[in-house]
């Protein structure tokens, strides 16, 4: 088999040899395994004007003529799963041909989502200043070669639909010498198009779906819990964790108050949103009129609505190990004007915390933490 080429992150490069692939991978993840600020442009109270209406459909692109539209209704759905499938492992077998090898990071940067892509990242850059084998990160390219060869056919598709936006899908794969292997993916509608979101395998890795190991593994830099404890991995710690976040934004808010609503930033969102919240913050700061600052008027705490607000009901999906994702409707205590809030939340530091706000297309490409890192690009 052809040399793969993980990406110019990633130092490590392999020959796959069939016979003894599994036990090697297996051996390879035991190895694995021990392995702010106050405001300018004027004295705005910080709400994205494109964001703050987290029920606006977004638009949607084309990114790459590699990847397949998407039509999610009804039974097209199964058509458009199963037509993405074939055009990423056509791609494979495409790679396979060509002087260079397969790359894996342009595979996963072509038809993964997003935030894979933003963990993948940071993963190579952790294993890339590894200096000894457990303190890397690999999994050999066993997502795209579960014990077999480069995938000639995909067939057997089932698709289960999850929420809008969200589907989980098992098929078959089948290598030019008749090797079959079982492929469990989570797949998210992003930009008009399904990207894988994560891998499904107990056995394979070691948190039983890969983006949850990629979450242990930059964890260890930080000795954080990753994955959510048993008492909170339950729909109703989510909710209590969103009503706890209302009623700071309530007293936050409230006539007299000199609380800040940047501490609502620091207290109940991640870390990652904190930083890229900085970041464009700053880069408001550096801009010669209102106009051209992300955050103009309305508040991404009270979601464009007059506090007190009242939490009317939480609907809540959980995802992986540590995200979830809450449709939230919120009532202005005083108009009863409401609207609907779509959250994903991500357990850090031992809480549930806000980490992105969603269109209602659930399409974290046109997020508000999304529009904020074009932003500061």
């Amino acid at each position: 088999m052809k040399k793969l080429l993980i990406s110019a992150f990633a130092v490590l490069t392999w020959t796959m040899q069939s016979n003894n692939l599994i036990r090697y991978m297996k051996r390879l993840f035991l190895l694995g395994l021990a392995v702010a600020m106050l405001i300018a442009c004027g004295n705005r109270t910080a709400g994205d004007t494109a964001g703050s209406d987290s029920t606006m459909q977004g638009d949607g692109e084309h990114q790459s003529s590699d990847i397949v539209s998407a039509d999610v209704s009804g039974a097209d759905l199964q058509l458009a799963v199963e037509a993405q499938l074939q055009a990423v492992y056509a791609k494979l077998r495409e790679m396979d041909t060509t002087d260079d090898g397969i790359n894996i990071r342009q595979l996963d940067k072509l038809f993964c989502s997003e935030e894979f892509n933003r963990l993948e990242g940071e993963v190579f850059e952790k294993s890339g200043k590894a200096t000894n084998p457990e303190e890397s990160f690999s999994d050999e390219g066993w997502r795209w070669f579960p014990g077999i060869g480069v995938a000639e056919k995909v067939d057997s598709v089932t698709v289960e639909f999850i929420q809008k936006g969200r589907i989980e899908t098992k098929f078959r794969l089948t290598d030019k010498q008749g090797r079959k292997a079982r492929q469990y993916l989570v797949m998210l509608l992003e930009n008009g198009q399904w990207k894988i979101h994560n891998w499904i395998d107990a056995e394979a890795f070691p948190e039983g779906n890969y983006l949850d190991w990629m979450k242990r593994y930059l964890g260890i830099q930080e000795g954080e819990v990753m994955v959510a404890p048993e008492e909170d991995w339950t729909e109703e710690a989510v909710e209590k964790a969103i009503k706890g976040y209302y009623d700071a934004v309530n007293k936050t808010f409230a006539q007299g108050s000199k609380l800040s609503p940047f501490d609502l930033d620091k207290q109940y969102y991640t870390a990652y949103w904190n930083e890229v919240y900085d970041k464009v913050n700053k880069k408001d700061e550096q801009q010669t009129s209102t106009e051209n600052c992300f955050f103009i008027d309305d508040a991404h705490w009270s979601c464009g609505l007059e506090t007190p607000l009242v939490v009317e009901s939480v609907k809540v999906e959980l995802t992986t190990g540590d995200t979830a994702e809450a449709i939230v409707k919120l009532k202005e205590k005083e108009t009863g004007m409401s609207q609907k809030v779509i959250l994903s939340m991500e357990y850090e530091k031992g809480q549930w915390r806000i980490h992105d706000i969603l269109k209602k297309s659930h399409d974290p490409s046109d997020s508000m933490l999304t529009k904020m890192e074009k932003y500061i690009e």
